[in-house]
């Protein structure tokens, strides 16, 4: 099977998925489509960039699915209902609790003791799709955000093992 991965790596889910013998991995690494010099700029021009790129890269693989994981932006249908099969977020919280981008702020300041991960179908509301599954962690106050991403990772891989062959 053809997965693209939109991502921001280092991350547990573009090993996995490099691993696996039964997928061709095409990866969008957007940290190294934000230059230096556009960080600092409209948000919205790095987007564009950033969709340019993940067009481009569609229309080359024709994914059977498109995976984001860290994805810096929200994906307009035009682009995600290119996958063949299906296109699927892993996103780190239990969803619907704590969508958007950075739920580890809402996470750490409501001082929530658990939380976890949430694999769903990309639509047009953000992490609003069809939750395919989901898995609790003990969140630890003595850890760091990035402890935390590591669970998110290792979690998201074993469920991926279970969803990628259905």
């Amino acid at each position: 099977m053809r997965i693209l991965l939109i991502t921001t790596p280092p991350n547990g889910i573009l090993e996995y998925l490099r691993d696996r013998e039964d997928v061709r991995l095409s990866v969008v690494d957007c940290s190294s489509l934000i230059p230096q010099e556009m960080q600092k700029a409209n948000a919205k021009v790095v987007k564009e960039n950033i969709l340019s790129v993940i067009r481009a890269e569609l229309t080359i693989i024709a994914p059977d699915i498109l995976l984001t994981y860290r994805c810096p932006c929200v994906l307009p249908p035009e682009i995600y209902s290119m996958a063949r099969v299906t296109a699927l977020n892993i996103h780190p919280s239990m969803l619907p609790k704590y969508p958007g981008a950075n739920p580890w702020k809402g996470i750490y300041e409501n001082k929530e003791t658990e939380s976890g991960v949430t694999i769903h179908r990309i639509d047009e509301g953000i992490d609003t799709g069809e939750i395919l599954d989901q898995r609790a962690f003990r969140v630890r106050r003595d850890k760091d955000v990035r402890w935390h991403q590591d669970i998110v990772d290792k979690l998201a891989c074993q469920m991926l093992s279970h969803l990628l062959p259905m």
